[in-house]
């Protein structure tokens, strides 16, 4: 189902997510200045709580955590979109990746 989905993706971007934190950090600004205004409030929230209670590791238990945090975030954008009036995005727009992610 679709949490087996999402635990498919998880699991390699957690590793990307540790590896390369400072690019996380941009991608996540990004993604942040492209909603309207009224909206950035929240989806900054949804993705600091993707975050919450991961640690620098990958263990079990935190890549369970990421995993668990990332369906939420997930399912939060559903809602969000469900719910979205005019000018609020539901699809995000594509996002421009380096050639070489070095650290």
């Amino acid at each position: 189902g679709e949490f087996n989905s999402m635990w498919s993706v998880s699991r390699p971007l957690l590793s990307l997510i540790l590896l390369h934190d400072q690019y996380f950090l941009t991608l996540k600004e990004q993604i942040i200045q492209t909603q309207v205004e009224d909206k950035r409030v929240v989806f900054r929230k949804a993705l600091d709580d993707v975050m919450v209670s991961v640690e620098d590791s990958l263990t079990s238990k935190n890549r369970d955590a990421f995993t668990r945090n990332l369906y939420q975030f997930a399912q939060s954008l559903k809602s969000t979109a469900a719910g979205a009036g005019p000018g609020v995005p539901t699809t995000p727009p594509p996002i421009q990746l380096p050639l070489a992610i070095t650290s």
